[in-house]
């Protein structure tokens, strides 16, 4: 096996690879996309996986005795990388057959699908001068936004994340259609990613990576958003479709509403732990204020009633009740962080949402019927 020419790659510092099953399809007509493209050229290992509409490159540097292109099973070769213990593996393609071995094994894997098969990549090159972005934070925002978005890919707009331009300022925004989330950016992106929709599925398996760079490369082309931090490259189709106006859901006038400040970790606390009394089929919790205190109540039978009561400093005129979804109303509360003091706008009439904010951040949940 020595006489032929190999490579040598460690995928012990490279686990990560191991999260772009993300983006195998689990059933489909093509068996060429269960596969993984695997070229080595100037000493890099570039892993490719595709689903047709996002596409996936993860690089990692290699020993290499030449230049490879080639195909393998991505099921067979996850479970390669996860079993194998060893540092080294050594790599040897011969015509339809891939020799994988090491100090403790030796295995051969017959390629069935041919490498004209594997789809294209996109044409795209990114320039030197697309903008860069901090890696956390833009991480931090997309793994809030996506929280909102719909799970229903029939609607693809709604299951994406909108990047909004407005007033020169961007703004990332989701929605199902019962919540949305709306966060202004501290940073700029390029004039390209303005009034775009990313899907989920790019979106998902970049969060599914936590600790890449320290930036991120933000590029659009040919109708392809990009996003690049460290080994990964992630290329996807932009969503097509013009995203709602949702800013006209968000707007009202503040005589609609009563103004509360809470702690998040206070009104976050209170929530989960009257969560257990809420009735499974409605998941509704009551919300309603009286003259010094705000009161949440659940009710799982007619007889059983839990009430918490949140004592308010100033008094309030008037009085008012509606119902949310307690399990949308928590993971409103998490979008925050657990230091934050959040401004509760609770509506005056049970036909207006709820609104959430503090910093950059805006968040709308609409009530549920009390009866």
């Amino acid at each position: 096996m020595e006489k032929f020419k190999k490579f040598v790659v460690n995928f012990t510092d490279h686990k990560d690879v191991l999260k772009l099953k993300t983006l195998i399809p689990k059933i489909s007509a093509l068996p060429i996309l269960h596969c993984l493209r695997l070229t080595v050229k100037d000493q890099v290992l570039k892993i490719v996986c595709t689903d047709l509409e996002n596409t996936a490159i993860y690089s990692m540097p290699v020993l290499s005795e030449g230049d490879f292109d080639f195909i393998v099973d991505s099921q067979y070769l996850f479970n390669l990388i996860k079993n194998h213990k060893k540092a080294n593996i050594k790599i040897t393609p011969i015509d339809d057959q891939i020799f994988f071995y090491s100090e403790e094994m030796h295995y051969a894997y017959k390629i069935t699908s041919k490498l004209s098969q594997f789809p294209l990549l996109p044409d795209i090159s990114i320039p030197e001068s697309a903008p860069e972005v901090d890696y956390p934070n833009f991480y931090k925002i997309l793994s809030h936004a996506i929280n909102f978005a719909s799970r229903d890919l029939q609607r693809p707009l709604f299951a994406g994340v909108f990047f909004h331009y407005n007033n020169r300022k961007y703004y990332v925004v989701a929605t199902d259609g019962k919540k949305i989330y709306e966060e202004k950016l501290d940073f700029k992106l390029h004039k390209s990613m303005r009034d775009i929709v990313i899907g989920s599925t790019l979106i998902k398996t970049f969060l599914k990576f936590k600790k890449l760079g320290d930036v991120v490369t933000t590029h659009m082309q040919n109708n392809h958003v990009v996003l690049k931090s460290g080994c990964l490259t992630l290329m996807g189709y932009l969503v097509e479709g013009k995203f709602p106006d949702y800013t006209k859901a968000m707007t009202f006038t503040d005589e609609a509403y009563t103004n509360f400040k809470f702690h998040k970790s206070l009104l976050l606390s209170i929530h989960q732990a009257i969560k257990p009394f809420v009735s499974y089929d409605t998941s509704r919790v009551k919300h309603y204020y009286t003259q010094n205190s705000l009161n949440i109540s659940a009710t799982q039978r007619e007889t059983d009633t839990v009430i918490c009561k949140l004592e308010i400093d100033n008094d309030i005129d008037g009085h008012s009740e509606y119902g949310v979804n307690i399990n949308y109303f928590i993971l409103c509360l998490n979008a925050f962080d657990e230091s934050e003091e959040i401004d509760l706008r609770i509506p005056r009439s049970s036909n207006l949402p709820l609104l959430m904010s503090s910093g950059n951040k805006c968040i709308l949940l609409m009530p549920l019927r009390l009866s």
